[in-house]
This record gives C-alpha cells, sequence and structure tokens, in this order.
C-alpha cells in the first residue's frame, strides 16, 4: 500500500488514479501526518460493502433468534414519541 500525503496526492492524482484503477493499487491520503482517507479500487468497495451486508444479515438473524421481552410498534412508537 502506498501512502501520499495530501498535497502530493493533489498534485499527482491523475497517476494516481490510473494506478488504482489499473493495478488495483490501495493508496492512503495523510493530511497533517495522520491518515485521513484511502483511495481503493472499486472491486474492494464491492467486496467491503457484501462482507458489511454480510455482517448485517447475522446481526439481525441472531437478534431474531433470541428471546426477550416483545414490544407492539405502536408501543414502541409511543415510548420513542413518534
Amino acid at each position: 500500500m502506498t501512502s501520499f500525503a495530501l498535497r502530493e496526492f493533489r498534485r499527482e492524482l491523475s497517476g494516481i488514479t490510473g494506478r488504482v484503477q489499473h493495478s488495483g493499487e490501495r493508496v492512503i491520503v495523510s493530511r497533517n501526518g495522520k491518515p485521513a482517507f484511502a483511495v481503493v479500487p472499486v472491486d474492494d468497495l464491492e467486496a467491503l460493502q457484501r462482507l458489511e451486508d454480510e455482517i448485517d444479515l447475522a446481526d439481525a438473524r441472531k437478534a431474531r433468534s433470541e428471546r426477550g421481552r416483545n414490544i407492539s410498534l405502536k408501543k414502541a412508537r409511543k415510548a420513542l414519541r413518534l
């Protein structure tokens, strides 16, 4: 993984974009010496989103299987003042 300071990233944006898009390189951009954001190929982003969806689905299934006190939507809205 390659790192660039924000100023250098701005100056080299076109070349960095090509490296990420065509070579699959991941780039960390730092601001004031601290990592600020990453530039990653779309395939990496899509894989991350699929993983997050799988985790959310597993959490939802677990929550549905847990026993506990259930309340109606009407009562929940009233309790939350919605």
